[in-house]
């Protein structure tokens, strides 16, 4: 199964400011998730945080 992002010739992928609500505690969880999301579609990955 395919992603519509694996179409995507861009290697940037941009979420505005405090587009993401995380607890403190879920943080760093939310970070991994995020690294292997970019790692998987080849992507660099800037999500805005609030925490």
């Amino acid at each position: 199964m395919t992603s519509p992002l694996d179409r995507l010739s861009h290697q940037f992928c941009l979420w505005s400011e405090s587009a993401v609500v995380s607890m403190e505690r879920d943080e760093q969880a939310l970070l991994t998730r995020f690294q292997r999301f970019a790692k998987q579609h080849r992507i660099y990955l800037s999500a805005g945080m609030t925490v």
